[in-house]
């Protein structure tokens, strides 16, 4: 298998770098969900725009977000 994002071989969807990024967005969610009441939907979109976000937790936020555009 390969990512999906960056083709790197991987033996599930995202390469070990983007992986990593999943899961601190996943982790990052939790406490703005709770601060803020913002929905995982919202979360990312604004997650991918701030400035500070780094690069590959952008391409997994636009990821995930385009893959539930295809829902």
């Amino acid at each position: 298998m390969t990512c999906v994002i960056c083709g790197r071989k991987t033996d599930d969807q995202y390469c070990q770098l983007h992986h990593s990024a999943y899961m601190n967005l996943v982790k990052g969610f939790e406490v703005w969900k709770h601060a803020l009441g913002i929905n995982w939907r919202d979360y990312l979109k604004t997650i991918a725009v701030n400035p500070y976000t780094g690069k590959w937790a952008v391409e997994v936020c636009k990821d995930l977000l385009a893959r539930e555009e295809r829902l």
